[in-house]
């Protein structure tokens, strides 16, 4: 099949049909480069399967890639802190042995972690700042980081801060609720820096086009409370404020949720591409579908 393409511009998206992958690689045709994807649903003819949840994998990589993204992944906190050994096996164990298989293709990885690397109590640390998890998702992070690191210079480790879309539910079901007139709540004392996963996308593709591997950073420029961001989409949709009630996270989610939202200085971003880090609420507002 495709697998077979040689092309110094063919383009690689691990988890193809992920939140992420997806629009990323929409965006790479876009730019009218050729680009392959992997998927765990089977049958598809534009689709690579691969499932890093089996135990074996008979999978290998395409010839003729020009950078190779990871985007697949067991992303949520939760299902990581409750079944750490079952989600180690995808995050860690299986995204190792693909990336390893695409380092002896000689393939460059852009491989995406988190924030949560960090335990959030550095102030806008950058690409060097040590890295210290307080979540089994941010730790599994650190392992493959670590080992991507020392098998060469080529590859890119990729720490994002929250990904949000147009479509994203929490703030759909809010605006909904708001142009009805009702209350909504939000927590005041729960933090994020929110993104949106078309700035990423093309961030993500610079990156790989570049070519300079290493550690890179992508955040919205500052911290902002889920409560704010409630305000932010009520004066956008133009309703009161006062259907925006207050709720506090720490009398009912889990100690490991309230771990600071790290916000990433994103120097080189700066330096290389000239990019600041996006301003939060803009990307807020910008969710609101006319």
């Amino acid at each position: 099949m495709a697998a077979d393409l040689k092309n110094k511009d063919l383009y690689l998206v691990i988890g193809g049909d992920s939140f992420i992958g997806r629009r990323l690689r929409i965006y790479i045709l876009g730019e009218h480069k050729p680009v392959l994807w992997t998927s765990k649903r089977k049958g598809s003819s534009s689709n690579m399967y691969l499932n890093l949840d089996q135990e074996k994998m008979v999978w290998e990589p395409p010839h003729g890639v020009k950078a190779a993204f990871f985007c697949a992944a067991k992303t949520s906190i939760l299902e990581c802190e409750k079944t750490p050994e079952e989600t180690r096996k995808v995050n860690v164990k299986n995204t190792l042995k693909i990336i390893k298989m695409l380092c002896e293709r000689s393939i460059p990885v852009v491989y995406l972690s988190s924030s949560l690397v960090f335990n959030g109590r550095i102030c806008y640390p950058d690409e060097s700042a040590k890295i210290s998890p307080v979540t089994e998702y941010g730790y599994q992070k650190t392992l493959v980081e670590k080992e991507l690191i020392n098998m060469g210079p080529a590859h890119n480790i990729v720490r994002l801060s929250k990904v949000i879309s147009n479509d994203y539910p929490l703030f759909q079901n809010w605006v909904t609720r708001l142009k009805q007139q009702k209350e909504i709540e939000a927590f005041c004392d729960y933090y994020f820096s929110p993104l949106s996963v078309g700035f990423v996308s093309r961030t993500l593709f610079d990156i790989a086009r570049l070519q300079k591997g290493g550690v890179w950073h992508i955040s919205g420029n500052r911290a902002v409370s889920y409560y704010e961001a409630a305000l932010a989409l009520a004066e956008t949709i133009g309703v009161p404020s006062k259907l925006v009630v207050k709720k506090h996270a720490e009398k009912i989610l889990d100690k490991v949720f309230l771990s600071p939202s790290t916000v990433l200085k994103c120097s080189r971003l700066e330096s290389w591409f000239g990019i600041s880090a996006p301003d939060v609420m803009k990307t807020i507002k910008n969710t609101v579908k006319s």
